[in-house]
């Protein structure tokens, strides 16, 4: 290689690889969701990690992840069980697909989809459903079944109807959704 184009290499500027923050900082993400931004901060670095390693970092989709993240949590911006605010008894006796009720930041329920998600990420959800609750699985499984359901493409379309129908199986959280999105300067 001439030493002239090795002098030309060294001189071409590097674009620094995407962080979190790219898109929008902790406190508007705050602001947007009224999410804790406690939670906020200690949360979204690995939720766009996840995503980035999935491929779908798209600012549409990190968008669509928060406002999610902030229905599906009831705003606490942490993984959370299905209906969280009654007893493990009450779970037992109520939900048909028990123990693999809702779990995490989409509410990850079914043993398929246990069984699924576990072997995609490789982790046992099967022989601990309480996994899903750890943050950084729960991230995994947000990207992965955004990637897998096309929630993620139809975010990057700005379908938020559809996004929201392929996360919650219908319209429910879907004005709330939009308000966010179009907050975080999308088009609704």
């Amino acid at each position: 290689m001439s030493s002239l184009l090795v002098l030309q290499q060294q001189m071409v500027p590097k674009t620094p690889a995407p962080t979190c923050w790219d898109f929008w900082t902790a406190d508007t993400m705050h602001t947007v969701t009224q999410c804790p931004l406690d939670d906020i901060s200690a949360a979204w670095p690995a939720i766009y990690a996840a995503l980035e390693a999935r491929g779908i970092a798209s600012q549409a989709v990190c968008a669509a992840a928060i406002a999610t993240i902030a229905i599906e949590t009831a705003s606490t911006f942490k993984p959370v069980r299905e209906a969280f605010w009654l007893d493990e008894d009450w779970r037992k006796t109520n939900l048909r697909y028990y123990p693999w009720y809702g779990r995490g930041y989409i509410q990850l329920t079914w043993e398929t989809n246990y069984t699924k998600y576990g072997k995609l990420l490789e982790v046992d959800l099967i022989g601990n459903a309480e996994l899903a609750m750890d943050p950084e699985v729960a991230a995994k499984v947000l990207a992965e079944f955004l990637a897998q359901s096309g929630a993620a493409a139809a975010a990057d379309r700005h379908d938020w109807a559809e996004c929201r129908r392929l996360v919650q199986g219908g319209d429910d959280g879907l004005p709330r959704l939009k308000t966010i999105v179009h907050a975080f300067g999308l088009p609704i």
